[in-house]
């Protein structure tokens, strides 16, 4: 272990010692006095190799302070990891919202697809914005959607299995059709609404196939279309859940008149039909694309497991994401005031001037919605399949859900300011004058033999969170109860006996809300 230095001067002798496995450190220079001329290994290993007979008393206890410096440090990173995380904690509740739990976080920052950032519109929602990023237009249908990373379409656009199915022996079709709340329902609790299935004695055993001709902002005679097209290509469905409402009476009053289109026109029309987009409408549209990219990568990295077990690293995310969110929306408000300059007819429909008569614009809205009901009504006839249709719930329809604190920030219920914008901000209002509408026009379809289901007071008495946006959209556990009542519902009609045309149910704990229109007709 100890080799001599030839030829040093004034017999000088080089101890070297094995340090850190193959490679060798020169420890100690010393003289014939014993005065050391070089340091000692800087790894600290001091001691081990005095252990082993090698080196010498100073040699061990440097080693051991330098052991006891790293000990210390290694100690004080503990604790302000510690602190770090503790602190991430306390600090939350006071910068975003107080009912979010760890595990509600981790939840929602795994639970949501690369469709829902980059094939739904950038802002409050996932459907609600410009530009329409992933719409591709469509000949009946108004428009569908191209594939996008980590979550391809099939070939007609429409996210799961090809809707063009045959039935089958010992096979049910299930075909679900609506805007965004119907196709997140079928994203996040398909498997709640296929066990209810299953309890109904017809379909003990059977395969289940669950088929979704939903996208975010589709609204009638959108739905009507679709069903119509696939039935026209082949498709034979055993049920049909229709889950809407929303869309028809706030998307047209948000989005299409104030661009000049005609309100039964898809959303954002006026965006679909323009031949090409100018540099700043293309510079925003890339950026607010870019932003929805950072989201999902944001998301991908946070959701690993070498990092979601931090508080502080959700702290973080939750931080940039907002960030991302907020700037969206500035460049969201920017792109939508340039392009809702109107183009007029024939490209954008006829011109209607309501001329703030908005109880003949709901009037003409709802009669809509309540006519492709029933046009699907009548298809279900001729095609042989059982018909549903449901009034989705909503935050704004008075007396339907005690509203958390959390819910009440998010829809703005105690002033609509900050960052919504006007579109956004019509939301509220247009929900709440038109929702008596749509109930009163689903009595109507009742009596006209439609297996009509009004779950607007579902959530009446719930406590808890499930509202998770200013739009429409639910909590996971907002879907899951919401797919449990629709199955169940389903089931209990199938079970029973056929229904008395002019029989009307009435919900239970039903309010009358709003303004009250004159009754429909929806033809």
């Amino acid at each position: 272990m100890l080799r001599p230095y030839s030829g040093a001067p004034g017999g000088v002798v080089a101890r070297e010692e094995p340090c850190f496995g193959a490679f060798r450190w020169p420890r100690r220079v010393r003289n014939r006095h014993g005065s050391r001329l070089s340091g000692r290994c800087p790894l600290g290993f001091g001691a081990v190799f005095a252990v082993a007979g090698v080196g010498n008393e100073d040699d061990v206890r440097a080693d051991r302070r330098w052991t006891k410096t790293i000990a210390l440090l290694a100690t004080q990173a503990v604790v302000l990891v510690g602190c770090l995380e503790v602190g991430a904690v306390l600090v939350y509740p006071l910068i975003f919202d107080r009912d979010d739990s760890r595990d509600e976080l981790l939840r929602e920052l795994r639970a949501t697809p690369a469709s829902d950032l980059l094939a739904d519109e950038p802002g409050i929602d996932a459907d609600s914005s410009h530009p329409p990023i992933g719409r591709i237009p469509h000949p009946y249908t108004g428009f569908v959607r191209g594939s996008v990373e980590g979550e391809p379409t099939n070939e007609y656009g429409f996210y799961g299995p090809q809707p063009v199915v045959k039935r089958a022996p010992g096979r049910t079709n299930v075909a679900l059709v609506g805007g965004s709340l119907a196709l997140h329902m079928y994203r996040h609790a398909r498997d709640v609404l296929e066990s209810e299935l299953r309890r109904v004695p017809r379909f003990s055993g059977q395969e289940i196939e669950m088929i979704s001709l939903a996208l975010p902002g589709y609204k009638q005679p959108q739905q009507l279309l679709a069903l119509t097209y696939m039935t026209y290509l082949g498709a034979q469905y055993d049920i049909v859940i229709n889950l809407d409402g929303f869309n028809e009476v706030v998307l047209p009053f948000s989005e299409n008149l104030p661009s000049g289109t005609f309100l039964h026109h898809p959303r954002m029309w006026n965006v679909l039909v323009r031949t090409g987009l100018n540099e700043a409408d293309t510079l925003d549209a890339a950026e607010m694309i870019r932003l929805r990219r950072w989201q999902l990568r944001l998301r991908r990295f946070f959701a690993s497991a070498a990092v979601n077990w931090s508080n502080l690293a959700l702290l973080v995310w939750r931080g940039l994401d907002r960030d991302a969110e907020t700037r969206i929306l500035r460049l969201d408000e920017s792109y939508r005031t340039r392009m809702d300059a109107a183009d007029g007819p024939p490209r954008l429909g006829p011109e209607v001037d309501y001329e703030e008569d908005w109880t003949r614009y709901f009037l003409d809205a709802v009669n809509g919605w309540a006519r492709a009901s029933m046009h699907i009504h009548g298809l279900a006839r001729t095609r042989g399949f059982r018909y549903f249709h449901f009034l989705q719930p909503n935050q704004y329809v008075e007396g339907s859900k005690p509203l958390s604190p959390k819910e009440r920030r998010i829809a703005h219920i105690d002033g609509l300011q900050g960052e919504a914008s006007a579109p956004q901000r019509a939301y509220k209002w247009a929900a709440e004058f038109g929702y008596p509408v749509l109930s009163s026009a689903g009595r109507t379809l009742t009596r006209r033999g439609v297996e009509f289901v009004d779950l607007t007071m579902m959530f009446e008495g719930v406590q808890r969170t499930l509202y998770d946006d200013m739009c429409c959209h639910l909590n996971h556990e907002g879907y899951r109860r919401l797919a449990r009542r629709v199955g169940r519902e389903v089931g209990a009609r199938l079970t029973s006996a056929p229904r008395n045309r002019g029989e009307v149910p009435v919900p239970r704990g039903r309010r009358r809300v709003g303004r009250v229109l004159p009754p429909l007709d929806p033809g």
